[in-house]
């Protein structure tokens, strides 16, 4: 049981590295979204590849949107290679990497006992922070507010992974898919704020379908897992 608790924290801190190094070069609305996408795209792969679920239209549904709503999400619709800058590949390539740490996080968490999960959820925090502290650089002075802001991102970190745990277990489910389905759109809306970035239409298009994708598969597997033992 550790030992996935173990992994799910380094996939945790490989997807949140990759995810900040993802931001430090193309907008938010660029790298969030794809890797919300990826990551419940590739957490539905591994679930067909290692769990035997079947999926269901809705999933392949879901599949098929998610397609065009990262390539809207990222390339704004235009396929030129001056729409698509280095910024933007770099930015496409580390949301999808950080969207596969995040996925490997919540596959290796699936399984750990029920009757164990906080555990791994702490065993998942505590390997994450130790994976990270090779990346610690010392901030600036000034820059005090950090400890506090990574300490309340932590603390969010840890109840959406309590929610998640315990939506395994029938409770919250609801709650649990509605976030997972609103991850694209709350990060980009409050980041690009919060950044003064500028979002087009066709990227808030993009930005929708990524939520209409997520949406079905989120609804599709957890279907597929409740009729899993059905013929």
């Amino acid at each position: 049981m550790w030992i996935w608790g173990t992994l799910a924290g380094i996939g945790s801190a490989l997807g949140a590295w990759l995810l900040y190094q993802g931001l430090s070069r193309a907008p938010f609305a660029i790298v969030v979204p794809v890797s919300a996408v990826a990551m419940v795209s590739i957490a539905l792969g591994l679930s067909l590849a290692f769990l035997g679920e079947r999926p269901n239209a809705r999933i392949w549904l879901g599949v098929m949107i998610a397609l065009p709503a990262i390539w809207l999400t990222a390339g704004e619709g235009k396929p030129s290679k001056t729409r698509m800058s280095s910024s933007t590949r770099a930015g496409l390539l580390l949301g999808l990497g950080a969207g596969l740490g995040f996925a490997l996080q919540l596959h290796f968490l699936g399984q750990v006992p029920e009757q164990s999960a906080f555990y791994g959820i702490a065993l998942c925090m505590l390997s994450g922070a130790v994976c990270c502290l090779p990346f610690y650089q010392h901030a600036h002075p000034a820059q005090k507010r950090f400890p506090l802001l990574a300490t309340a991102a932590g603390g969010i970190s840890a109840l959406g992974l309590t929610l998640y745990a315990l939506s395994r277990e029938g409770q919250l489910a609801i709650i649990s898919i509605v976030i997972v389905s609103m991850y694209p759109l709350i990060p980009v809306v409050f980041g690009s704020l919060a950044r003064k970035e500028a979002v087009s239409g066709t990227t808030m298009t993009g930005v929708a379908l990524s939520i209409v994708a997520t949406v079905l598969i989120v609804v599709g597997s957890n279907q597929a897992i409740l009729l899993g033992d059905r013929p």
